[in-house]
């Protein structure tokens, strides 16, 4: 008769339990990296969130900005149509059409990766733009002072603010859009509820 080797049962007991906590232990490995995975992409997506929330109201005030001085420009032009020229030195034009949210507004750039593709090229775009807008208008103003302050020197000037502003309020306003509408960002939310 056959004699029954108990170091063989053990070895296989051993190899079969051996394989078991292998596989036990993948799968345990596999849950754990899809946890923190998900972990991970829960937080990124919180401080997208956050990033997209602070510059979307950033991007509203600017827009409010950019629609008051817009106004202030063709006031001004209508003055000038009518007969009645303001007298504004380059300080006066400065206060009047330069834009004083740029500073604050830069320091979140870096913080546009955060966001999808097609939301950060729009990102980066509004802020190429917008960066762009007070030299531009500093060297119309220039312009404007150096050919002798005319009449239509200053309504040229007053036409390029108002277009160019419009422009940006426009941009701007379409960035804050997609921003709200990609992060589901609801501006009649209570405070806090974010």
């Amino acid at each position: 008769m056959c004699e029954f080797d108990w170091s063989v049962a053990a070895a296989w007991v051993q190899a079969i339990g051996s394989i078991a906590a292998i596989m036990v232990a993948i799968w345990l490995g596999e849950r754990s990296a899809r946890q923190s995975r998900e972990l991970v992409e829960r937080e990124r997506r919180r401080q997208a969130d956050i990033v997209a929330s602070t510059i979307s109201t950033k991007l509203h005030l600017l827009g409010v900005e950019l629609n008051k001085k817009a106004h202030f420009a063709s006031v001004i032009a209508n003055q000038v149509h009518e007969g009645a020229v303001p007298q504004l030195d380059d300080t006066a034009f400065q206060k009047l059409f330069l834009l004083d949210q740029l500073p604050t507004f830069g320091d979140l750039r870096s913080h546009f990766t955060l966001f999808d593709r097609d939301t950060g090229i729009l990102a980066n775009t509004t802020w190429d733009v917008v960066e762009g807008y007070n030299p531009m208008i500093a060297s119309a103003i220039a312009v404007h002072k150096a050919t002798g302050n005319g009449d239509q020197s200053l309504i040229n000037l007053c036409t390029t603010v108002v277009e160019r502003m419009q422009y940006i309020q426009g941009l701007c306003s379409d960035t804050e859009s997609r921003l709200e509408e990609v992060h589901e960002l609801d501006r009649d939310q209570p405070a806090g509820a974010l």
